[in-house]
């Protein structure tokens, strides 16, 4: 034992840094361990992001904008999307907006004859309609959907009396879109009824 003490005497130096070397070292080491630790349970899982459609914008404005004018919805409704109504100069009928995510794309405006729309307003602002689509009723009356889907605007008017029913307003696409998305109930050629 006295030769041992003897021994750790005259190489203190060397003794004192292995012993040193070995402290830092297991300090090190738990240090690390706790760093692995601790990034394990701080790390969370990601949360998949839903992003909502851009604003609907077109040559008309933003879609916001003529949902604001529409005023406070009466009704909504939210099968399959939220849909509201708003009042209209229509006793019958009522203006309409359709949102996704809570983002409005699409809005129909009622038109009624205290309105200064007409289907000459309409179409010197855009020009003849590159599309003209048929409804069931359109062999008993004469109405038309007339649509500019790139525009992201179309109505339903009767051409012959020049009066304008409704307008629709959506973001711009093409026609098939058009037809696909907003037009699902009309057709490009009249529709028999089957008398």
């Amino acid at each position: 034992m006295r030769r041992n003490l003897d021994w750790i005497k005259q190489h203190k130096t060397l003794v004192f840094s292995l012993v040193g070397l070995t402290l830092l070292l297991t300090v090190v080491f738990f240090a690390q361990k706790a760093k692995e630790a601790s990034l394990k349970t701080i790390t969370p899982t990601p949360t998949p992001v839903v992003t909502p459609p851009p604003p609907v914008k077109a040559d008309w404005g933003e879609l916001a904008d003529i949902v604001k004018s529409f005023g406070t919805p009466l009704t909504t409704s939210t099968d399959p999307d939220r849909t509201d109504t708003f009042e209209s100069e229509s006793l019958n009928r009522k203006n309409t907006v359709i949102y996704q995510q809570n983002v409005p794309v699409f809005a129909l405006q009622v038109v009624t004859s205290q309105d200064k729309m007409t289907i000459s307003t309409v179409q010197n602002k855009y020009g003849e309609p590159p599309v003209t689509l048929f409804s069931p009723a359109s062999s008993d009356t004469d109405v038309y959907l007339y649509a500019y889907p790139q525009k992201g605007i179309a109505y339903q008017a009767n051409a012959h009396s020049g009066i304008l029913y409704e307008v629709w307003y959506f973001r711009p696409m093409t026609e098939k879109e058009f037809e696909q998305t907003w037009a699902k109930d009309f057709s490009n050629s009249p529709q028999d009824e089957g008398f």
